[in-house]
C-alpha cells in the first residue's frame, strides 16, 4: 500500500514493529492488511528483508502526509540484536548507493511516538555500520557483542553460540522472578533475554545448564546465587553472589574473546 511514484527520499525512517512477541511474518501480513491504514517499504529482521512498498513509491508509515513523500521507512525487530542491526545496516547501504547517503530518524523525530524503542539509541552505531559496508568493507566481527554491562538477547546468544548449543533463541528460560533485586539486579539485565516465571521452575535452562558446567556449579538451570559466585570466580573477580553490571561486563568481556 502506499502512493505510487512520489516519493522523493530525503531521510530513512527507522521503526519497530511494537512487541517482542510479534513475528516477521505476522507483521508483514499487518502491515499489507488495508484495514491497518499503515505500511512501510521494508520489514527487517536478522538475516531476511521483505520490501512491501516500492521505493519509489511513498507508504504510510511516518504518521505525517509531507514526511511519507520523502521518506523510506524500515519496520525493525523490536529486539534491536547485533544480527538485525548488521542486516538492517547492509539494507541502508543498498539504499544509499540508489539515493546518496540519507541520514537515519527514529519515527519518534517525525511524531510523537515511543518508535522505534530501543533502535532508537543505536542511530548512530547503525549509521557507522552502513559507512563500513558503503564503502565496500566487510562489517567488523558481527559475533562481537556490546560490553555495555546489560544482559540481553545479544548476550545470551553468544554464550549459546560460544558454548556450542543447538538452540540459538538468545532467551534464557524459566528463570525465578524473585531472583531478581536480590541476586539479579533489574538494571543489569534486559528481557529480551529473559524468560521470568513466577515460581521456581524444575526446567530451567539448558543455556545456564551450559553455563553452570563451565564454570562448575549445580546443573540446575536456574541462575542463583551460587550460580553466580562460580562465574565470578571463574572470571577472577570479586564474587559477592549477585549480577550487576561490573560482573556482566566481565561475562560479555570474556565472550567475545575467541
Amino acid at each position: 500500500m502506499g502512493t505510487r511514484g512520489q516519493n522523493r527520499p530525503e531521510k530513512i525512517v527507522i521503526h519497530h514493529w511494537g512487541s517482542d512477541e510479534s513475528t516477521f511474518a505476522g507483521t508483514i501480513r499487518w502491515l499489507m492488511n488495508p484495514a491497518s491504514e499503515v505500511s512501510a517499504h521494508f520489514v527487517a529482521e536478522a538475516g531476511r528483508i521483505a520490501c512491501l512498498v516500492n521505493w519509489n513509491d511513498a507508504a504510510w508509515h511516518a504518521g505525517d502526509r509531507e514526511e511519507n513523500l520523502r521518506s523510506i521507512g524500515i519496520e525493525c525487530h523490536p529486539r534491536c540484536s547485533a544480527e538485525d542491526r548488521a542486516t538492517v545496516a547492509e539494507l541502508i547501504a543498498v539504499l544509499w548507493h540508489k539515493y546518496g547517503k540519507l541520514p537515519l530518524v527514529g519515527h519518534q523525530d517525525v511524531v510523537s511516538t515511543g518508535c522505534p524503542g530501543r533502535w532508537y539509541e543505536r542511530l548512530e552505531e547503525l549509521t557507522a555500520m552502513a559507512e563500513v559496508i558503503y564503502s565496500g568493507q566487510s562489517v567488523p566481527d558481527r559475533q562481537q557483542i556490546a560490553v555495555d554491562g546489560v544482559w540481553g538477547y545479544d548476550t545470551t546468544l553468544a554464550v549459546q553460540r560460544k558454548l556450542g548449543l543447538d538452540r540459538h533463541d538468545g532467551v534464557l528460560s524459566h528463570q525465578y522472578s524473585g531472583n531478581l533485586d536480590a541476586y539479579i539486579l533489574q538494571d543489569s539485565v534486559n528481557e529480551n533475554g529473559w524468560e521470568f516465571v513466577g515460581r521456581v521452575s524444575d526446567v530451567g535452562s539448558n543455556t545456564v545448564r551450559a553455563i553452570q558446567s563451565l564454570v562448575k556449579a549445580e546443573p540446575d538451570g536456574i541462575v542463583g546465587p551460587a550460580t553466580i559466585t562460580a562465574m565470578q570466580q571463574f572470571l577472577g573477580i570479586t564474587a559477592d553472589g549477585v549480577l550487576g553490571k561490573a560482573t556482566v561486563r566481565a561475562w560479555q568481556n570474556w565472550l567475545n574473546k575467541g
